[in-house]
């Protein structure tokens, strides 16, 4: 796994690992997580474009697609397993869960500007790179090296939580020699 990743941050293509974590969280887990935040009165965001709308700890994006922020392991325990499978990459943080209730119109080709894993956990999603396409369904997980453009289609409801690394390479490095030893 290691090795697959630094290949993929040398040579800025992502990487997917089909179905590796296939025990995933469900709906009740995001609904509950989307009430929690939508009630969270501490968060403070503000919208990245006029058509963002955050309301207390829930970016509303399309009518149909919200980012719930804060995702932990109150309201998914199974994201243990997620740290516990990729645990030699590190401290990473789950970011956000993304919930569409029905197909929405291609996300805008964009860049992260850290590393990200995207946990596919209910119904699928179409990622496509530059010079690729990935079809993913729940148990998969991507691996976005940063500054990798790409864009999302869902293509039905759909449920996923991302992770943010701050991957280096030179640790990287290190923990594959480590694991090979």
């Amino acid at each position: 796994m290691i090795k697959e990743i630094l290949e993929s941050k040398k040579t800025k293509t992502p990487y997917l690992f089909k179905n590796i974590l296939p025990s995933v969280p469900n709906w009740d887990n995001f609904l509950n997580h989307l009430d929690s935040q939508y009630q969270n009165t501490e968060a403070k965001y503000h919208p990245l474009n006029p058509r963002e709308k955050f309301i207390n700890g829930v970016l509303f994006k399309d009518p149909f697609y919200i980012n719930i922020t804060y995702p932990t392991v109150d309201f998914y325990p199974e994201i243990d397993l997620f740290f516990k499978k990729f645990e030699l990459l590190g401290k990473g943080e789950p970011l956000s869960a993304y919930v569409n209730f029905a197909k929405e119109p291609p996300s805008n080709p964009h860049v992260d500007s850290k590393d990200n894993f995207y946990w596919q956990c209910i119904g699928t999603t179409i990622w496509e790179f530059k010079d690729a396409r990935y079809v993913l369904d729940p148990g998969d997980v991507i691996y976005i090296p940063t500054y990798t453009q790409h864009n999302v289609i869902t293509v039905g409801p759909r449920a996923a939580i991302q992770f943010e690394y701050k991957l280096n390479f030179n640790r990287l490095q290190e923990a594959l020699e480590y694991k090979e030893t």
